[in-house]
């Protein structure tokens, strides 16, 4: 079993490195998490550890109207039945 520990390269090189041990928590990018991330995530005793990525972030902001701004609201119409009524005629 694997504890809950991870390690996190800021950068290309290595050189800015955060190390991570919790036993819950969440991981949160504005791009997708790697294979070995998910791997790692399901190594973890207990999972309580949750991976959002990009398109995750974007929807929660939409649904929780977070840092967006509606910007057009369209009308939606539909044909109505009575109109084309044969006994109205």
């Amino acid at each position: 079993m694997v504890e809950s520990m991870g390690v996190i390269k800021e950068d290309k090189l290595g050189l800015d490195i955060v190390c991570i041990q919790a036993n819950k928590g969440m991981m949160i990018t504005t791009s997708q998490f790697s294979k070995d991330a998910h791997e790692f995530l399901s190594k973890i005793v207990g999972k309580k550890v949750v991976l959002i990525d990009g398109a995750k972030v974007a929807s929660l902001m939409r649904e929780y109207n977070i840092g967006v701004v509606r910007t057009k609201l369209y009308e939606v119409k539909e044909v109505s039945n009575d109109f084309f009524d044969e006994d109205n005629g």
